[in-house]
């Protein structure tokens, strides 16, 4: 089941940012109320402490959009991470799993 279907994927990343989630990758609390882009003097990108859902099992190593393969997430995080299995970073809240 890859990327076929955004909505889907879109509705699933939704209910895995209900709430108030931490990034299953630093620990530290995900702003649901951060801009999407920052426009500042490089331009306008993409915000790292913007949520996103990782895929825990990356698609590009045969994971899917399950909501069991999806985790919160900071774009940040999530982009150094990209499509590794194991994050370069340490987790730094116990209240992760």
């Amino acid at each position: 089941m890859g990327r076929n279907n955004g909505t889907r994927f879109r509705r699933i990343r939704s209910s895995i940012l209900s709430g108030t989630p931490a990034c299953h990758l630093c620990g530290k609390p995900i702003d649901l109320n951060a801009p999407r882009y920052l426009d500042d003097e490089k331009g306008r990108r993409l915000n790292p402490e913007y949520g996103t859902a990782d895929h825990v099992i990356p698609i590009a190593k045969g994971g899917t959009d399950s909501p069991h393969n999806l985790r919160p997430a900071h774009f940040g995080c999530n982009a150094r991470k990209n499509n590794r299995m194991n994050a370069p970073m340490l987790k730094r809240s116990s209240t992760l799993n």
